[in-house]
């Protein structure tokens, strides 16, 4: 879809040459992401999956979600929550 034939594509991944911005463009566009999104991408602030042993691990995953975003997504939950026990409360009532 995005023009590059799989050997390509593995050599790109495995490191041994680099990505041009028109593959990056063409896997925004299929990805229906903003291209800026890839080239910020940084995996270490996603997952960092480290095995300890054979038996366990650790893992640890990061969200890059702003501050500001969660606390209003938390204030919309308690304030829906809030009309929910008020219908219940009505319903009760009646």
């Amino acid at each position: 879809m995005i023009g590059v034939s799989q050997k390509q594509l593995s050599r790109i991944e495995n490191g041994e040459v680099s990505v041009t911005i028109e593959i990056l463009r063409k896997v925004a566009i299929e990805l229906a992401i903003e291209l800026d999104l890839i080239l910020s991408f940084n995996s270490k602030y996603i997952f960092n999956n480290n095995s300890v042993s054979q038996t366990g691990g650790e893992f640890k995953a990061f969200n890059l979600t702003a501050i500001d975003d969660v606390v209003n997504l938390y204030e919309r939950l308690l304030k829906e929550k809030d009309e929910i026990i008020q219908i219940l409360k009505e319903k009760l009532s009646k």
